[in-house]
């Protein structure tokens, strides 16, 4: 420890050590503190005193409530609240997982749906490409008998023609 030149005047190191010791002995005796009633003393002229014993003859002096003792109907009381607390946490809890599980539901309900336009538009689909290649095998059925028929008109045609030629000789 250092001290100033000045013997009067103690270092702030000192005060340090002084103000630790003085915070644990306060920490230290504070759970033996007890507290006391409380009088309330009122005189003849009607002015009120607070003192810590009735103060005599001339006062009319009431205790004031400083500390009520726990009691058995007060931990049952706390541990009615406590009940209805879990109780209502647990009424939420399964509030929240009931919502939580419509929620799903209606997801899987509507993702279901969707799978299922989505199969009938692939069907729709499906239908008309069948109708167009049904026209279009129908298109090339004509076009193949109207080739046909033009062959066998330029046939019957190259016939006549040979038959006349034909004739002519």
């Amino acid at each position: 420890m250092r001290y100033s030149k000045n013997t009067n005047y103690v270092t702030s190191d000192l005060k340090l050590i002084f103000s630790l010791s003085f915070i644990i002995l306060l920490v230290v005796f504070a759970g033996n503190l007890q507290c006391g009633t409380i009088y309330q003393c009122v005189d003849r002229a009607g002015s009120a005193t607070l003192a810590d014993k009735p103060l005599g003859k001339g006062y009319k002096c009431e205790p004031l409530e400083s500390y009520n003792e726990i009691t058995d109907e007060d931990r049952n009381s706390w541990s009615k609240e406590e009940n209805l607390t879990r109780q209502r946490w647990k009424a939420e809890e399964q509030q929240e997982e009931k919502a939580r599980l419509d929620r799903k539901t209606k997801e899987r309900e509507a993702a279901k749906e969707h799978r299922a336009e989505e199969t009938l538009r692939v069907a729709q689909e499906a239908a008309e490409a069948a109708k167009a290649a049904q026209v279009n095998a129908a298109q090339a059925a004509y076009n193949a008998a109207a080739a046909e028929a033009t062959a066998t008109q330029a046939r019957a045609a190259a016939e006549a023609k040979q038959t006349i030629i034909i004739r002519r000789r």
